[in-house]
């Protein structure tokens, strides 16, 4: 329709209203082929089309009046052809062969690149292409890309004639009110006039050639654009008529659905109505139904919860947190539970625990609520939580307390390694687990034991202690589980066995490793059931006693040699409690001392002046931190009795292994008469520490040796006096 258009012989001789005709033609065939969005642009295009081929015609008849009647001919026959070609190559042809006479000897057409990336006039696009151009020399056809150059060297390009002789003159060229490129014209300085007349035609001839050559691709891409919505609409209006199908039989299903969910509901009421648990159903906010059970939880009518609000059933200060649970649940749909206080007829709380799904009532959603009675089990929940956090402090307390601590009980001693045991000690009566104590003979397992029982929760129950090496294999179960009357001979009574005795309390196994695997076997027995049975009786008894055991043998040498077996070690050494021996814990010496002559004081004092650790004589204390003490603490208080008793140094420092003449340190010189006795350690032990260096030259694995003690100790302390 466009090309026969174009073709048409009135475009050839005149005027306007052709053109009009011919724009108007061409909006009536592409509207209806266009969407919105490209309709409006279509509008625009024919609009800009008409004020061209308006413009046009004005520049047209105003250039007859200004020239004369030669000149007006050619100007209308050039002005012919610019309205009839729509081709912009042909266009400039037409240019090529008319011009020229006119006093235009040259002409260039240049296209920017990308234009709508920049706001003309502010910046134009730094890049241009020279499309077609015309000189004195002969018309010539450029390729945009071998002629790319710089925008602003255009008006220096080598194409165009560098004549003083010409005016230059740039015409620029819009799309949809866009410019996008420029028309450069070389003209005779006294052709101003022919320009005039003749510049507004070309500019719209070739902003008409180009608007009709956009049209005509918009129009083969609309083309496109229909018939692909055709399929479109093809496809769909398949599509739509299997979901017809569909939401036909859907529709037919859910009726057969709400039929059966109504004689569900029914069926549902009636069994609500014989379960124990409280049952209520939430809808929009409202209940829609309760159970008798629930009413009677709460003591109020079925009636009167039905009219409340369901968050009035709450503790005040609960209701935000309960609203919020259940508009949750209204969101997700996800089942859950929580524990919260409701409150019953008369105002008291009660503890419940609600079980939340969602469900389909009357097909619509709503939730269904289960609500369960646990105030009596909350209530003994709250009171043990309770009691454990008290614990938890008291734990806490012990512990800090221990860290600077010097004596726990009757332990005494300032060492890592008691701060450690203080440690095990508190774990240990805290938990109420089976303790095994390992260490040398005379470190105080057996008063550790004490000091578990004396802080733990059994403090005023019986602590029984028992050396196993003193109770013969044949005896063991009379010992421990006791007989009945008749049991044997001479059994005229019933008699209570060990068990018996430390019921609800705890039972000390001093030297546990003494007894064989088969009494090691029958007490595992107590030990894994719980249960044993006296001697002659044949009923069991229940066996509440918490284990303390102790040796001074390796554990696991005595599993390896089949003396210890291992099930029963690991029943009775939940806690492993390691006693170091006095030889490697030096420093808690002079509290040791300090804390035997106490002791000993007590009792002794009305017979012998009282004497203090820093008044002991200055090579006894020597004598006492050079030696081994094999015996450990035992040994240690035995030395410092026999001293005590006897006042005779030299039979001391022969029994320690220290020679009468041997040179001793004397007692600081300087300490203050009310120093305290940690000062006077701390003076004493510097002291020490500095004679044993000079008296090895410095040399340092020789004066830990001297001193009995570690080369890490000894390095602490150097640092610690800056020695």
């Amino acid at each position: 329709m466009l090309e026969r258009l174009l073709q048409h012989e009135a475009f050839r001789e005149r005027d306007v209203e052709v053109w009009h005709a011919a724009i108007s033609l061409l909006r009536q065939s592409a509207l209806p082929l266009l969407r919105d969005t490209q309709r409006d642009i279509a509008e625009n295009l024919c609009q800009q089309a008409r004020i061209i081929v308006g413009q046009s015609a004005r520049r047209f008849q105003e250039a007859l009046r200004l020239q004369s009647e030669q000149r007006a001919q050619i100007l209308r026959k050039i002005e012919a052809a610019l309205i009839t070609t729509f081709d912009v190559r042909k266009l400039f042809d037409v240019l090529a062969a008319e011009l020229p006479p006119l006093g235009i000897p040259a002409c260039a057409l240049a296209l920017y690149e990308n234009p709508s990336a920049y706001a003309y006039p502010q910046a134009l696009p730094p890049y241009s292409a020279l499309m077609f151009a015309y000189t004195p020399q002969g018309r010539k056809a450029l390729d945009g890309q071998e002629e790319r150059f710089e925008t602003p060297q255009f008006f220096q390009h080598d194409i165009m004639s560098q004549s003083t002789r010409f005016a230059r003159i740039i015409e620029p060229l819009y799309f949809l009110e866009e410019q996008i490129g420029c028309l450069v014209l070389d003209i005779g300085l006294r052709e101003g006039d022919v320009y005039e007349a003749l510049r507004v035609e070309i500019s719209s001839a070739l902003q008409g050639a180009l608007l009709v050559q956009r049209i005509q691709e918009h129009a083969g891409e609309l083309e496109r654009y229909r018939h692909h919505l055709e399929e479109l609409v093809q496809e769909r209006t398949v599509e739509l008529i299997r979901i017809n199908t569909r939401l036909n039989d859907e529709i037919v299903e859910r009726a057969r659905a709400e039929e059966a969910q109504k004689i569900g509901e029914q069926q549902y009421r009636m069994l609500a109505e014989h379960v124990k648990d409280g049952i209520m159903i939430v809808q929009n906010g409202k209940f829609v139904f309760v159970n008798s059970s629930f009413s009677e939880m709460l003591g109020q009518s079925a009636r009167a919860i039905l009219d409340a609000n369901p968050l009035s059933l709450f503790w005040e200060a609960t209701r935000q947190q309960v609203s919020a649970f259940l508009e949750m649940s209204q969101t997700d749909g996800a089942h859950s539970a929580w524990q919260v206080e409701m409150i019953t007829e008369n105002g008291q709380p009660l503890w419940v625990e609600i079980e939340e799904s969602a469900i389909v009532w009357n097909s619509q959603f709503a939730l269904l609520l289960t609500v369960r009675n646990i105030h009596q089990n909350k209530l003994r929940e709250i009171r043990l939580e309770e009691e454990r956090a008290r614990l938890r402090q008291e734990n806490l307390t012990f512990r800090s307390a221990m860290s600077e601590r010097y004596r726990f009980g009757a332990l005494v001693g300032k060492s890592p390694a008691m701060q450690r045991i203080y440690e095990l000690v508190i774990n240990a009566a805290t938990s109420g687990v089976n303790v095994m104590i390992v260490g040398e003979s005379g470190t105080g397992k057996e008063l550790i034991a004490h000091t578990i029982h004396q802080v733990s929760r059994r403090k005023d129950l019986p602590f029984v202690p028992v050396n196993c090496a003193s109770i013969p294999e044949t005896l063991f179960e009379r010992e421990f589980f006791g007989h009945r009357r008749g049991a044997f001979t001479g059994a005229d009574r019933d008699t209570p066995g060990l068990f018996d005795r430390a019921h609800r309390g705890m039972l000390f196994l001093d030297e546990v490793t003494e007894l064989t695997p088969a009494m090691q076997a029958k007490l595992l027995r107590v030990l894994q059931d719980g249960e044993y049975t006296p001697l002659g009786g044949n009923t069991a008894k229940r066996a509440d006693v918490t284990i303390i055991a102790a040796t001074n043998k390796d554990c696991r040498a005595e599993i390896e040699a089949k003396r210890l077996r291992q099930d029963f070690f690991y029943r009775i050494a939940v806690i492993e409690l390691f006693v170091p021996p006095l030889r490697e814990r030096r420093e808690d010496l002079p509290l040791i001392i300090e804390h035997i002559l106490e002791q000993y004081w007590q009792t002794h004092a009305e017979h012998q002046p009282r004497q203090s650790f820093s008044e002991l004589p200055p090579e006894l204390i020597q004598a006492l931190y050079a030696y081994a003490w094999p015996g450990n603490v035992r040994e240690l208080q035995n030395v410092l009795q026999r001293y005590l008793a006897t006042q005779d140094i030299n039979a001391i420092l022969s029994l320690t292994g220290a020679a009468p003449q041997t040179r001793v340190m004397s007692v600081p010189m300087g300490t203050s008469p009310d120093a305290t006795l940690l000062d006077a350690v701390e003076a004493f032990e510097k002291q020490m520490i500095a004679n044993a260096l000079t008296h090895n030259q410095h040399h340092i694995g020789k004066t830990a040796d001297t001193l009995g003690i570690s080369r890490l100790m000894l390095y602490r302390k150097m640092k610690k006096h800056q020695l």
